[in-house]
């Protein structure tokens, strides 16, 4: 890993022997990692096991408010969900960083509608492999690289619906394909998909991991939370 953090999740229906990777690579674009097996595997894009994500650089306070949001839709008050997520980020709130950089994240209405569950229907996904229904998007699909996603490819962050047994947080990777037309040349990879359960796991990855300016957005999205338009 050029600089990264990996992690055993919790045994659940999902599985016993699951594990997560978050890495920055390049110019602090994001590689994320789901398998199942030993924690010691270093998993790959490239092996036939993982399923990979990737985010364009700045997107760690994006992934964070996104699991924000996903607590929200199932359920969880704002008080209960920062609880949560202000756990997850403890090494990163032990930073004393001035107060005005706490207006970062203040003014991304992005963030703020990820981060109370708020549905995206345009980018909603329907009969992929493996779910009986259509996914609710959480996260908009963001590039995995600098550029256009159309051209790039990237991983939008969905949820099961909550008619569905158990409401499931899903990655879903997106790959061009120049055999569909522009406007719609993005096809699915492969999904993850994680559970109320592994949210404190993935959030403190997403934490532990992130360097200089983007360590201080999450810094700042962490003491913002529940203040703002988190609050709806």
């Amino acid at each position: 890993m050029e600089h990264g953090q990996k992690a055993t999740l919790p045994s659940t229906e999902l599985g016993d022997s699951r594990c997560f990777q978050i890495e920055y690579f390049g110019h602090g674009d994001i590689f994320m990692v789901a398998w199942e097996g030993s924690i010691d595997f270093e998993p790959s894009a490239d092996d036939s096991t993982s399923a990979c994500f990737g985010f364009s650089h700045g997107s760690d306070v994006t992934i964070l408010a996104a699991l924000g949001g996903y607590l929200r839709r199932i359920g969880h008050t704002v008080d209960e969900t920062r609880d949560v997520l202000l756990e997850a980020g403890t090494d990163v709130l032990t930073a004393n960083y001035p107060e005005y950089q706490l207006d970062r994240s203040r003014h991304n209405s992005l963030l703020g509608k990820v981060a109370v569950g708020q549905e995206f229907r345009n980018y909603d996904l329907d009969g992929i492999t493996g779910f009986e229904h259509s996914l609710s998007c959480l996260l908009p699909p963001v590039p995995d690289r600098p550029g256009q996603i159309g051209k790039t490819g990237g991983t939008g962050i969905y949820t099961t619906p909550s008619q569905a047994d158990q409401e499931h947080l899903v990655f879903v990777s997106l790959a061009p394909n120049t055999a569909l037309p522009h406007e719609e040349n993005l096809t699915v990879s492969h999904t993850a998909e994680f559970c109320e359960q592994d949210v404190q796991t993935i959030a403190k990855l997403v934490c532990d991991v992130a360097l200089g300016e983007y360590r201080i957005d999450v810094y700042a999205f962490l003491k913002n939370f529940g203040m703002g338009s988190e609050e709806a």
